[in-house]
C-alpha cells in the first residue's frame, strides 16, 4: 500500500429520515463522486419519485481545514462515504441494512414539518446501533415567513422543540444544522445558478464526532491477522468484466489477486479487481467502500450478503472472538426490547429478524442472567451452558435505557446503556438459514404492522452465539434445547394432620387426587389409586420448606424463618404424603393466639405456608423432576 492510501481515511456516512425529507439532496449537495446507482438513478425511482435502494457517494476532504485534530493525528485526506438510505415506511428493511454498515448518522429533518413517523424510527435505529448523531435541518428557504426575521422565529422554535425531544434519548446534547440542500430558484438572485446552504457545517460537524483513536487503528493496526468480511449490497455483472460485488469492508483487508470465499454459493473466487468511486486499487482494508470484481461467477438471484477469506473457518459455538461468519438458523443474541413499542414481546410472537443485510422472519425464546458488573467478566468468553432463568416475555425490566447522569456526554454523542439487575437473552429460531457472525447487531422487527405512529422496531441486540438448528451432523455443536434455562415453580402444599411439632401428613404434591368415592367400578378406583400413587412416589426424597408468611410480632422467636424439611414416604394411595423437617415447626397442645389452629389441637409456631419447588426445562423435549 502506498503512503498516499495509507493517509486516506474512510469514514462511512448514513443519511436517514422521513421520506421526501431531501436526504438524496443532500447527499448530492455533499458529494464530489457518485457510485453507479446514487442520487436515484434507477428508473423505479425516478417514476415514483423517491430512494428505492441504498445510494453510495463520496467527497475527499483535506483535513486541515476543516477537521485540524484528525490533521495533528497525521491524518491528512479524509474520505467521507455517504449511504443514502430510503425514508419510506415499507423500505425499513433497506434502511436497516444501511445504518449497520456506518460509522456516524445524519439525522435529516424538514423544517417545515419537524420529526415525523419514519424520522422517530430512525432515531430508534440510531439508539439501538450506538451511532453518533448529527441533526440537519433541511428546506430553510422553504420556512414560513415574509422576512428573514420571521423566519428565524420560525426556526428558533423548531430548534427548542426538537432539543426537547433529543434530550429523552440518547442524545441529550446534539449538534443541528440548518441547511437547503436544493434551495428554491425564487430565493437566488435573478440570473444566477442556486448553490446549497451550509454545506462546509454539516462537513465540519461530522468529522468532529469521529472517533479519532478508532480511525487512527484502523489505519495502523496491522490486518493480516483479521479474517477479511465485506458486506455487499449490490451484485450485478460487468460484460467483459465479470461479477462486481459492491459494498463495505467490515473486518481485515483483501487484495487483487487474493482468494475469497462466497459463503452462501460455498464457491471460492480470484479477486480479479478492486475499484473504489471508479479509482482502482491493489487493496481495501476495513472501512472502505469499495467494488470487487472477479470471473466466472453466476449472479442470478444474488442481491445482497457477505464475502470473507478463502482460509476462513469455523470458530468455537461458544467463543467471544468477532466476526466469523456461519449459516445458521438458530442464534442466541443479547437482547434488549425497544421502550416506544406497544406489542407484546412474547415467545409467541414473530417478527422480522434483521442481521447484516438478510431480514427473516423468526420467534425468539427468552432467558435472563445476573447482570455482570466486573469488566474482565464481561469480556470473557460467552458460557452458554451457564444456567439461567426462563422468561415469558420481555417486560419494561427489558427496556433499552441510557444513563444521562455521568457527566456532561459531548454533543452528539450517544449515551452509554444503563444496566438493570439482569441481562436478558434470546433463542432466535429463524424460518431459514442466515449468514451471522457472533458479535453483529441485529434488529427485531414488526414490518406486518402499518398503523400509523407506531414504532414497529421492537428489540435490538447482538449475536452471543451461534446453534446448531437440530439437524447439523456435527454433534460438538450445541443444540438450543440442550441449553440449562429453567424455570422454578412452587406449589403449597396443604397440611392435613400434624404427627409431632417435625412431621405431619400433608396433600396437594401432585395435581390430582383419586376421589374417595366413585360410582365407578372396583377395579376402576383401584387403578386410579394405582396411578396416583406411583406419581407421588416420584416425589419421595424432594425437599420441602416451611415459609413464614412475614407477619411482624414482638416475640422474635415466632419468626424463625424457613425451615427446610423431606417428603419423607406416601401416606396411603390417596395422594398425601409425610413430611419430616429438620426443625420444629409445629407447637402442640399449646394454645395460639397468631396461629392457625390443625387437628389434634396442634398450631404452626409461625403462621405461614409449606411450599413444594421443582426446577423445570421447558425448552427440554424430555425432562425429569428436578430441584
Amino acid at each position: 500500500m502506498t503512503g498516499e492510501e495509507t493517509l486516506l481515511a474512510n469514514i462511512n456516512v448514513g443519511i436517514l429520515g422521513h421520506v421526501d425529507s431531501g436526504k438524496t439532496s443532500l447527499a448530492k449537495a455533499l458529494s464530489s463522486t457518485a457510485s453507479t446507482a446514487a442520487f436515484d438513478k434507477s428508473p423505479e425511482s425516478q417514476r415514483r419519485g423517491i430512494t428505492l435502494d441504498l445510494g453510495f457517494s463520496a467527497c475527499c476532504i483535506s483535513s486541515a481545514v476543516v477537521a485540524p485534530p484528525l490533521h495533528a493525528a497525521g491524518i491528512e485526506q479524509i474520505q467521507c462515504t455517504f449511504v443514502d438510505c430510503p425514508g419510506h415506511a415499507s423500505l425499513i428493511r433497506t434502511i436497516l441494512a444501511g445504518a449497520q454498515i456506518i460509522d456516524i448518522m445524519i439525522l435529516v429533518i424538514d423544517a417545515c414539518k419537524g420529526v415525523q413517523t419514519q424520522t422517530a424510527e430512525c432515531i430508534v435505529i440510531g439508539e439501538v446501533l450506538c451511532k453518533p448523531l448529527v441533526v440537519v435541518i433541511n428546506k430553510i428557504d422553504a420556512v414560513q415567513g415574509s422576512t428573514p426575521e420571521e423566519k428565524r422565529v420560525t426556526l428558533d422554535k423548531l430548534r427548542k422543540r426538537l432539543q426537547k425531544t433529543f434530550e429523552r434519548t440518547r442524545w441529550p446534547s446534539v449538534q443541528m444544522v440548518e441547511v437547503a440542500a436544493a434551495p428554491r430558484r425564487d430565493e437566488a438572485t435573478p440570473g444566477e445558478v442556486s448553490h446549497p446552504i451550509n454545506m462546509e457545517e454539516v462537513i465540519s460537524a461530522v468529522l468532529g464526532l469521529v472517533d479519532l483513536t478508532a480511525l487512527k487503528d484502523q489505519l495502523t493496526t496491522p490486518l493480516r491477522s483479521e479474517d477479511f468480511v465485506m458486506m455487499f449490497d449490490h451484485c450485478f455483472v460487468l460484460k467483459g468484466q465479470g461479477t462486481v460485488f459492491t459494498g463495505t469492508v467490515i473486518c481485515g483487508q483483501v487484495s487483487v489477486g487474493d482468494n475469497i470465499l462466497i459463503p452462501d454459493s460455498h464457491v471460492v473466487k480470484k479477486v480479479k479487481g478492486l475499484q473504489a468511486f471508479r479509482k482502482p486499487l491493489q487493496h481495501a482494508r476495513r472501512g472502505d467502500r469499495v467494488g470487487l470484481c472477479v470471473v466466472q461467477f453466476d449472479a442470478e438471484g444474488v442481491e445482497r450478503g457477505i464475502l470473507c477469506s478463502a482460509q476462513h473457518q469455523r470458530g468455537n459455538a461458544i467463543s467471544n472472538v468477532p466476526l466469523l461468519f456461519e449459516s445458521t438458523s438458530v442464534i442466541v443474541a443479547e437482547v434488549n426490547r425497544v421502550r416506544f413499542h406497544q406489542l407484546l414481546c412474547d415467545a409467541h410472537t414473530k417478527f422480522h429478524i434483521t442481521i447484516g443485510h438478510s431480514t427473516v422472519m423468526g420467534t425468539m425464546k427468552y432467558f435472563s442472567r445476573p447482570t455482570t458488573t466486573a469488566p474482565e467478566e464481561k469480556e470473557a468468553s460467552f458460557d452458554i451452558m451457564q444456567e439461567s432463568m426462563y422468561v415469558e416475555e420481555l417486560t419494561e425490566d427489558a427496556f433499552l435505557t441510557f444513563d444521562s447522569t455521568e457527566g456532561q456526554p459531548q454533543s452528539g454523542q450517544p449515551v452509554a446503556v444503563k444496566r438493570g439487575p439482569l441481562t436478558y437473552y434470546a433463542i432466535i429460531l429463524l424460518e431459514r438459514p442466515i449468514m451471522a457472525a457472533v458479535g453483529t447487531p441485529l434488529i427485531a422487527t414488526r414490518l406486518d404492522m402499518e398503523r400509523d405512529n407506531m414504532c414497529r422496531i421492537a428489540i435490538s441486540g447482538f449475536v452471543r452465539a451461534l446453534l446448531s438448528s437440530g439437524t447439523s451432523a456435527d454433534a460438538s455443536i450445541i443444540s438450543w434445547r440442550e441449553l440449562p434455562i429453567v424455570r422454578f415453580k412452587s406449589r403449597a402444599l396443604v397440611v392435613e394432620r400434624v404427627v409431632n411439632e417435625k412431621t405431619c401428613i400433608a396433600s396437594g404434591v401432585v395435581g390430582f387426587e383419586a376421589p374417595e368415592r366413585s360410582g365407578g367400578s372396583i377395579n376402576q378406583k383401584s387403578k386410579e389409586k394405582d396411578t396416583l400413587h406411583a406419581e407421588v412416589k416420584k416425589f419421595i426424597g424432594m425437599r420441602v420448606h416451611f415459609r413464614p408468611t412475614g407477619e411482624e410480632g414482638n416475640d422474635a422467636t415466632i419468626l424463625t424463618g424457613v425451615k427446610e424439611g423431606i417428603i419423607d414416604s406416601a401416606f396411603g394411595k390417596t395422594g398425601k404424603v409425610k413430611l419430616v423437617f429438620k426443625d420444629p415447626i409445629f407447637a402442640e397442645n399449646e394454645p395460639s393466639t397468631t396461629g392457625r389452629t390443625k387437628r389434634g389441637g396442634v398450631t404452626f409456631l409461625t403462621d405461614g405456608v409449606v411450599e413444594l419447588t421443582l426446577k423445570k426445562y421447558p425448552l427440554a423435549v424430555h425432562c425429569q423432576l428436578q430441584q
